[in-house]
């Protein structure tokens, strides 16, 4: 909205998810807002570099299951099987991570690995 301060990170806030639920079933946040990693120096993928990948997992923001708690639905993104990351080496494991959490939906270029992340869950 045209003169509007709030930063993408405001409307992630509970005032911020009431104004969008205003206007709006679903929040589409990308995947950093959603779950908390840190760069804690291990590496963990086996490759002998330290990339956003080797980032250690540590558990959901709140954001899902504060917009859930206020009727919104939760949808992010972008998975790829090219480039997965943010404590994740597998792009399957990654979004059944995100799924498990609550997440409604994802967005990913990778059709066949969502599909497969989902159906390994049920």
């Amino acid at each position: 909205m045209k003169n509007d301060s709030r930063s993408f990170a405001d409307l992630l806030t509970a005032s911020g998810l009431d104004f969008i639920k205003t206007y709006a079933d679903a929040v589409g946040p990308w995947k950093p807002y959603l779950v908390k990693t840190v760069n804690d120096g291990v590496e963990r993928t086996g490759d002998g570099t330290l990339t956003i990948n080797d980032r250690r997992v540590d558990g959901s923001t709140g954001v899902i299951e504060m917009a859930h708690r206020k009727g919104l639905m939760v949808h992010t993104w972008t998975f790829r099987d090219d480039a997965s990351g943010y404590g994740f080496k597998d792009p399957k494991a990654e979004m059944q991570y995100y799924m498990r959490l609550g997440i409604d939906g994802v967005f990913t270029d990778f059709t066949a690995t969502g599909v497969a992340a989902r159906d390994g869950l049920r």
